[in-house]
């Protein structure tokens, strides 16, 4: 009878978390694009759509079958290579996951996949079955990675580095994007309004004709208040350019951009972009303040890392979980 293979595959959750990941962001790309937002919008969250699909991809794909004489390992693309016990040169171990050695080759395992620590119990086996109770050769501490060797899962950590990293660069320049895209004709709405009433409360309220709200914070010297209240006398045609707000009651209003009476400048789209950008830009303090200190936390963690013995456990836990670090007690 035919021995019945056993397997290593990533558990059922992965997957499902994946289609969901992919479904959540391919609604949002549509959303994105049905509502006018600027093309790399709906790009970018079908971008993260693309990683929902790859854990489906690597729940199908990545997998492990062995018997008694070797086994066969698929990757992320499907591609399939065999090894038999006898090849395997080299094992490290991690606390999230296994890296088993074929020459140049590495099989990499994680920890939490379906019947993972089985096959390397049964991989040790055949191992000093072959080799006459030899172990597997482990790869042991490297003083060349970033933490002297002294931390097990090196490229976890860079991986996590560099991701937040990413974020916080990413969340600038959405941020920088908000504060210093200024308003042209282009994206803003262009109409022609006649307005009724007038009224200041700290910026200018405006109400037209058909009983729209128009406001705006910005007036140019030359055009004082009652300058513009001389053109809300519910017969003066004047040309506004604005974009659609909310105020803090949640009451939607239209936020002037530009206007124009009989081609004479009153408000200019120069005059509303200075402003927006004075008041807006404290807003970038948050990205910069999160890099400061992201970046503080990377250094501090791998002066840590590099040297735990010099600090005491209580140190070394603001940056590493127990079982992480070796060689400091």
């Amino acid at each position: 009878m035919k021995e019945k293979k056993r397997r290593v595959y990533l558990p059922k959750w992965i997957p499902v978390l994946g289609i969901c990941d992919f479904l959540l962001f391919v609604i949002f790309s549509f959303m994105s694009m049905s509502s006018d937002e600027p093309l790399w919008v709906p790009i970018l969250f079908f971008l993260f759509s693309l990683m929902g699909l790859s854990l489906v991809i690597g729940f199908i794909n990545c997998r492990i079958s062995y018997d008694d004489n070797g086994f066969t390992f698929k990757n992320f693309f499907g591609v399939k290579r065999y090894f038999s016990y006898g090849q395997i040169t080299a094992i490290k171990e991690n606390v999230h996951d296994i890296h088993i050695y074929i020459g140049k080759k590495k099989v990499s395992i994680d920890l939490f996949s379906v019947g993972s620590i089985d096959f390397i119990s049964f991989a040790h086996k055949k191992y000093r079955t072959l080799f006459r109770g030899h172990d597997i050769p482990r790869i042991e501490k490297n003083k060349n990675d970033i933490f002297n060797g002294n931390v097990l899962d090196t490229t976890g950590f860079l991986i996590a580095y560099i991701a937040l990293g990413i974020f916080i660069i990413g969340f600038a320049v959405l941020m920088a994007f908000y504060v210093f895209a200024p308003s042209t004709p282009e994206n803003t709405v262009k109409q022609e309004k006649v307005f009724t009433s007038f009224e200041y409360e700290g910026d200018i309220k405006l109400t037209s004709s058909d009983n729209i709200t128009y406001r705006t914070d910005y007036w140019n010297e030359s055009h004082a208040p009652f300058d513009i209240t001389s053109l809300c006398d519910g017969k003066t045609k004047v040309t506004v350019y604005s974009v659609e707000a909310t105020d803090k009651n949640n009451d939607s209003y239209h936020r002037i951009k530009a206007l124009y009476h009989k081609g004479d400048p009153i408000i200019t789209f120069e005059e509303t972009n200075k402003l927006w950008v004075r008041t807006q830009w404290p807003i970038l303090l948050i990205p910069i303040i999160m890099g400061i200190l992201w970046g503080g936390y990377i250094a501090a963690s791998i002066v840590v890392g590099r040297n735990p013995q010099k600090f005491g456990k209580k140190v070394v836990r603001l940056f590493f979980k127990d079982g992480y670090v070796m060689y400091w007690e």
